[in-house]
């Protein structure tokens, strides 16, 4: 099996600021699964996520805040 197909991508980018990303307003709040977007934010931060298999164009955005998480299991 060639291990290259199991690979995933993660990219992260945070502004270059002293603050890179503000306080969490509600600590105490559960954590949702973040919804992605096709076309890439326009700030930072965001994240992106290559699925499996797939080619650069087909990264999955996400508008990084505070009590959202990504699912990155099994496809």
């Amino acid at each position: 099996m060639d291990r290259g197909e199991d690979l995933k991508f993660v990219i992260i980018i945070i502004p270059a600021t002293e603050i890179a990303f503000p306080t969490n307003s509600n600590p105490g709040v559960g954590s949702v699964a973040a919804t992605p977007k096709t076309a890439r934010p326009s700030s930072a931060p965001r994240l992106g996520h290559l699925p499996t298999g797939n080619i650069i164009t087909a990264i999955q955005w996400y508008k990084m805040k505070w009590n959202r998480h990504l699912v990155l299991g099994l496809e």
